[in-house]
C-alpha cells in the first residue's frame, strides 16, 4: 500500500478515485471528519488504499497567475506576485523577495485569469499566513464574481 493520497472535502463530501482501477464515487465522509491521521478505503474491485482528508470550505485550485498586490497596511506598498492557489474564500501568492508584507495587513490583490475571456480580478483580503515567500490572504468581500466561480468549477 502506498502513502496516503490528499482527498479535498467540500460539504461533507469527497470524491474518492481508486488508484487501481480508476473508478469514482463520492462519498459523504463527515463521520471522518474529526480523525485526523489517514484512513483506509476499500474500492469494489477489492483495492484497498489510504486517503488522507483536507477539510475546506471552498474548493481550492493550483494555478500559476502573475498579478500584483497593494498593501493597504503599508502607505499603499505595491509589488508584484504570482498567485499559486484560488478559492472562493482567499488565495496563497509567491513574492519575488520578501517584502514587509505582515499577518493582518490588508491587501488588494490583482490578477488575470488564465480563461478565455482574460477575466480581470480585484479582490480585498487580509493576510492571514506568511510561509518563506509564499503570502496567505482571506477575501474580505462577500461579493461573488461570476468568472471567478466559473473559473474554480472543478
Amino acid at each position: 500500500m502506498t502513502g496516503p493520497k490528499k482527498i479535498f472535502v467540500v460539504n461533507n463530501n469527497a470524491t474518492l478515485i481508486c488508484p487501481k482501477c480508476g473508478k469514482s464515487v463520492v462519498s459523504n465522509v463527515e463521520k471522518y471528519k474529526t480523525i485526523n491521521k489517514p484512513i483506509k478505503v476499500k474500492c469494489k474491485c477489492g483495492h484497498v488504499y489510504l486517503v488522507s482528508l483536507e477539510i475546506r470550505k471552498f474548493y481550492r485550485k493550483d494555478v500559476n497567475l502573475s498579478g500584483i498586490y497593494i498593501n493597504n497596511s503599508k502607505d499603499k506598498q505595491e509589488g508584484n506576485m504570482m498567485v499559486r492557489n484560488l478559492s472562493l474564500g482567499g488565495l496563497k501568492f509567491a513574492l519575488n523577495h520578501m517584502s514587509n508584507v505582515a499577518v493582518d495587513d490588508r491587501i488588494i490583490a490583482k490578477f488575470v485569469l488564465d480563461d478565455r475571456k482574460k477575466s480581470e480580478i480585484k479582490k480585498q483580503g487580509v493576510v492571514r499566513n506568511i510561509y518563506k515567500n509564499f503570502v496567505g490572504i482571506e477575501f474580505l468581500d462577500d461579493d461573488y464574481n461570476k468568472e471567478l466561480g466559473f473559473y474554480l468549477m472543478p
